[in-house]
């Protein structure tokens, strides 16, 4: 923190509330008004007609004025924000580690067979050693 100018502490904070600034522009709803031409509309038609009147019904009822469609597009900017970067690194960064998770296994099998081979080696040289120094004791 002693490195950083006092200017770019502040800096983040003032990033988001230009963000939130520029993303948070809650608009006045006109007044919902029904399809008038229902009856010249098949059936699909007319349901996700009526299911559309009745759905901006309920949402001028609960914020006229926008802010509940301002708060939904606010949160879509800032899942889709999070989603997209997670989505375009998580996959390689998995590949990446799961990698190297495969090459330190075999690295590890590899440093425990050099291991038991000198381990393998000093034993052979001792019971060698061993035998020879128990037929030069015979051979006097």
């Amino acid at each position: 923190m002693d490195n950083l100018q006092a200017g770019q502490c502040r800096r983040l904070p003032s990033v988001c509330r230009s963000f939130l600034a520029t993303a948070w522009q809650p608009a006045p709803l006109a007044t919902p008004v029904p399809v008038e031409t229902l009856s010249g509309l098949d059936f699909m038609e007319r349901s996700a007609a009526a299911l559309a009147y009745q759905v901006l019904r309920l949402e001028y009822a609960l914020s006229p004025a926008g802010h509940l469609r301002a708060w939904a597009m606010l949160s879509l900017k800032i899942g889709l924000m999070l989603a997209i970067p997670a989505i375009l690194v998580v996959p390689p960064v998995t590949w990446i580690l799961s990698g190297m998770a495969t090459w330190s296994a075999h690295l590890a099998a590899i440093a425990l067979n050099l291991l038991l081979a000198l381990v393998y080696i000093v034993l052979f040289a001792a019971i060698l050693s061993a035998v020879v120094g128990v037929a030069a004791r015979r051979m006097k």
